[in-house]
């Protein structure tokens, strides 16, 4: 897919070793530039699955940034982490969906462009995340990412598979 996608951009490689199609970036400093939310977003219409951009270079990093591709009905599993995390939309439109402790909703939040743009889950906040459309947006949280005990999934999260949120 670099070949076909990535090609004039030199410093992104692709992870092999994540879950999702997932790329990151070698070069210091990077930034997520005009050209390359073109691609992205061309990409994004002709996956049929999410992919992602890391802005960091390794798992063990302190500040982790991914800017994610979501087809519209992605969903995410309601999970909790042990670390406190942002979202912005850069375009589209998501819903972050929040839960007590035994699964009832708490709070619908939508970001667009034209709703809330941003939010941010405190550390140990059940969320479910779902694409209303076809998404773009920049997650930010603290490493380093341990893939066992990162995302931390209740019993109840397996009543919302199949994307149906109450």
């Amino acid at each position: 897919m670099k070949e076909k996608y990535f090609k004039k951009f030199k410093y992104i490689k692709q992870s092999h070793n994540a879950k999702s199609l997932s790329f990151y970036m070698t070069k210091n400093n990077p930034h997520f530039s005009k050209e390359l939310y073109k691609v992205f977003k061309r990409i994004l219409k002709k996956r049929d699955d999410k992919f992602r951009i890391l802005l960091h270079s390794r798992s063990e990093s302190k500040l982790h940034n991914m800017v994610i591709g979501l087809k519209k009905d992605d969903f995410f599993l309601p999970h909790k982490h042990k670390k406190d995390e942002a979202y912005h939309v850069v375009s589209g439109k998501l819903a972050l969906i929040t839960f007590n402790k035994k699964g009832k909703v708490n709070k619908k939040i939508i970001l667009s462009l034209t709703d809330s743009r941003i939010a941010r889950m405190d550390k140990n906040s059940y969320h479910a995340v779902l694409a209303l459309t076809d998404v773009i947006y920049h997650e930010i949280r603290l490493g380093p990412f341990i893939s066992k005990t990162d995302s931390i999934f209740p019993s109840w999260s397996s009543k919302f598979k199949g994307n149906k949120i109450p």
